[in-house]
């Protein structure tokens, strides 16, 4: 958990997703979906903005929800789905 403001969070999640991205030989171009609970509405347009900058050209489709999250401090808790074709 990292404490801070929406920036600080999305930032730090986008990081984090990036990390582990990389360990499945994935990058940020096979993200096909994420879904992302905001605990504050007013939050969206920033975490809109940041998540937007981590893919080239226009980021992949996305549901956003307000919601309660578990972690007490969280602002954000993102899924994504990535698709990486096999090797035939």
């Amino acid at each position: 958990m990292i404490d801070g403001d929406i920036a600080v969070q999305t930032k730090a999640v986008m990081d984090r997703l990036h990390a582990t991205l990389d360990k499945a030989n994935c990058t940020f171009e096979g993200v096909v979906k994420c879904v992302a609970w905001l605990a504050h509405v007013e939050d969206s347009k920033i975490f809109n903005k940041i998540y937007a900058s981590y893919f080239e050209g226009a980021p992949p489709a996305q549901s956003a929800v307000r919601s309660y999250l578990l972690l007490p401090g969280a602002r954000l808790e993102l899924e994504a789905i990535c698709y990486k074709p096999v090797a035939t």
